[in-house]
């Protein structure tokens, strides 16, 4: 039994990896296209700099690769915008919806309270 357990979570964390790569060069590619189609910008140069601002500006220059990916994605690839708040701005998609949430609870909630008496 502790074999399979062992063998399972080398096999998620494998996965798990995987799609961790896949996602950061779409985010790569995207924000590639995004440069292109947003500055005009094109070549090798524009692949290293996306990756040099992941890499040594890591939250400030992923936040400003998935800006411009989420332009390119938008305006380049012709996706929703609801697409891209869902793909790129995740964080933002989940507030907004969990605000909605609590809203309509609060409302719920002042509807159905009992008064004491």
């Amino acid at each position: 039994m502790e074999i399979i357990r062992s063998t399972l979570g080398i096999l998620l964390g494998v996965c798990i990896s995987a799609f961790c790569i896949f996602v950061c060069f779409f985010y790569l590619r995207a924000g590639i296209y995004g440069a292109d189609v947003w500055f005009g910008w094109s070549g090798w140069w524009v692949v290293v700099l996306a990756v040099l601002l992941t890499l040594f500006l890591q939250n400030l220059g992923l936040m400003a690769v998935m800006i411009v990916g989420a332009y390119g994605a938008y305006y380049g690839w012709r996706w929703d915008w609801w697409l891209v708040a869902i793909v790129f701005f995740p964080g933002l998609a989940l507030m907004l919806v969990s605000g909605i949430f609590v809203a309509i609870g609060g409302v719920v909630g002042s509807l159905f309270r009992r008064r004491a008496a």
